[in-house]
């Protein structure tokens, strides 16, 4: 029996030691991830906030004008940049964004007035400028791979959250008491959970070292569920046809992604023989039985394809919980023929759970009161990192002094 402890002990000390270096090599990343987080929880109502002359339209008592219309709009704007994305979706009052590819590869975002067609004003998708219409999107870019070129920041950002996950187990399973001595196992239940009880708190009066320390395991423990989520939700975006795809795949059936099983069709430079009024119009009839919840989200011209992606959401989505369903549908340029088509209703077990990611990661699966929690668990987080940092600088002065 006493060997038996020892081992634990051994066993245990490895694993704080474990959670002690990895939590020093993914502290900066999680700081930075934990701040840029809360602030895209509101991203939207930011960057409207922040560009009040690109969001916001007074309202007339008229019609919105047709996509086809605003794509005319958008062209005028710029006559040699391609129409990628028509964002449809919009409070009252907010503009239309339409996503263009000019000629040198870069990606705009153009604002326009749904009413009149006016454009509103423009900026570049993700430059690194320090301005009010930039900032927001430039805080989204630092969260998903910090600027890093090609898929560099994402693949290490994807490694960061997988690193996380099982710190998270690592970080749970170190709160826990360790194992009595044979004779004290009386009431073994009722005594563990007396002994794990001191985790969940902070000692009042404690010294600053004591009370840091309980800050640490205290709020780790009752944040964990979210931490542990996000961490996994995480890996789902960056790490998806690399780690999470081929795991979910193992435990269910998957729909191919119509974008990566549909060939080429080298059409470059020529239009296709429905416009985006069109594509709108024949997708209804491809969407699953009862969608008079959903809306239109955005519609996608993928020329590469000759495909257009036509999207649509659950209404509320972002401000009522469990509103989380989508439903995608993918049809033929010109032909207008289903190509393919991924979502909530119309997809698997796996393609379910692969939908809950999203609305996880932003808080959304609560409606606003999600997106509250994840802006305040992303400011937690940075400073459940840095506490742990703390507990790191007081072990290494303890040891220079002895």
């Amino acid at each position: 029996m006493t060997s038996t402890i020892r081992s634990g002990v051994r066993s245990r000390s490895f694993w704080v030691r474990l959670h002690r270096y990895v939590g020093l090599v993914i502290a900066v990343f999680l700081i930075a991830l934990g701040l840029t987080g809360s602030v895209i929880a509101f991203e939207r109502e930011l960057d409207a906030w922040l560009n009040p002359e690109l969001f916001h339209v007074p309202e007339r008592a008229v019609p919105v004008l047709s996509l086809d219309t605003l794509a005319r709009h958008a062209q005028q704007f710029d006559p040699e940049a391609e129409i990628i994305t028509i964002r449809i979706k919009r409070d009252h009052g907010e503009s239309i964004r339409v996503d263009l590819k000019t000629e040198q590869g870069t990606m705009r975002e153009l604002f326009l007035n749904p009413f009149s067609g006016e454009a509103l004003g423009a900026r570049v998708r993700g430059a690194f400028v320090m301005d009010r219409a930039h900032v927001i999107p430039m805080v989204y870019r630092l969260h998903t791979n910090l600027y890093l070129p090609g898929r560099w920041g994402v693949w290490l950002l994807g490694g960061i959250a997988l690193i996380w996950m099982v710190d998270c187990l690592v970080g749970f399973y170190l709160t826990l008491p360790p194992p009595l001595r044979s004779k004290e196992k009386n009431n073994s239940c009722r005594n563990w959970l007396s002994r794990w009880k001191p985790s969940w708190s902070i000692k009042r009066q404690a010294g600053q070292v004591r009370f840091n320390f309980d800050l640490h395991r205290a709020s780790g423990l009752w944040l964990w569920p979210v931490l542990f989520m996000m961490a996994m939700s995480g890996t789902y975006f960056n790490l998806n046809a690399e780690v999470f795809r081929p795991i979910v795949g193992l435990f269910g059936d998957l729909t191919p992604d119509p974008r990566k099983t549909l060939p080429g069709t080298l059409q470059s430079g020529v239009d296709p023989v429905l416009g985006f009024s069109d594509a709108v119009l024949v997708v209804h009839q491809w969407l699953p039985a009862g969608n008079d919840n959903l809306e239109l989200s955005f519609v996608r011209y993928m020329p590469a394809l000759n495909v257009y992606r036509v999207a649509f959401d659950q209404k509320g989505r972002g401000s009522e919980v469990f509103a989380i369903k989508t439903e995608q549908v993918f049809i033929d340029g010109n032909a207008g023929t289903l190509t393919g088509r991924r979502g909530y209703d119309s997809g698997t077990r796996a393609d379910r759970f692969l939908a809950w990611q999203f609305p996880i990661h932003s808080g959304q699966i609560l409606g606003i009161y999600g997106r509250v929690l994840i802006c305040i668990t992303g400011i937690l987080t940075a400073m459940l990192t840095m506490t742990g940092v703390v507990i790191w600088r007081k072990k290494c002065k303890s040891r220079r002094i002895k």
